[in-house]
């Protein structure tokens, strides 16, 4: 379904870190392989996001989805727990991950203030439950348990009749 007939969109917001492609000024999500960075020596360049720059562009966003989809249309704002597995960053991956997730929930909270825009603490409903319940092995991926948790607690808050 186009965004624009949805009822709710959801956002979730992961990392502070990008690359930037020079060339195109689009952003990516994720690193390159080496050998492509070797390739196009200088046309990519690390960026770390900090709390105005991400504000600003998810103000953008739901302001536009907002503009474009329905007049009633809700926006919930999450922030993914998941930690960086590594950073491009000269931090080491605790202090860039904290770092990171510091900034989209400080981001997140405040566009919650926004009309028809909520915030939910999903990650902190995993960052606070036991390590045991709440992450699988790697202690890199939520477990099932809190999925589940964090989903029905969603579902009691959101939907009609549940």
């Amino acid at each position: 379904m186009p965004f624009k007939d949805a009822d709710v969109v959801f956002i979730t917001l992961g990392l502070t870190e990008s690359w930037l492609d020079t060339e195109t000024g689009v952003y990516l999500n994720g690193g390159l392989p080496r050998r492509h960075m070797l390739r196009h020596v200088g046309r990519f360049r690390f960026v770390n996001f900090g709390y105005v720059d991400v504000l600003t562009e998810l103000r953008r966003t739901i302001e536009m989805i907002q503009k474009h989809g329905k007049p009633t249309v809700k926006t919930v704002v999450t922030v993914s727990p998941v930690p960086l597995a590594a950073t491009f960053s000269d931090q080491d991956v605790i202090v860039a991950n904290n770092y990171s997730k510091s900034v989209l929930r400080v981001v997140a909270q405040d566009v919650g203030r926004m009309e028809r825009v909520d915030y939910y603490p999903s990650y902190e409903m995993v960052m606070f439950s036991p390590r045991t319940f709440a992450w699988m092995e790697d202690q890199r991926h939520a477990s099932i348990p809190i999925i589940d948790a964090v989903t029905d607690r969603f579902i009691e808050l959101y939907v009609e009749g549940a």
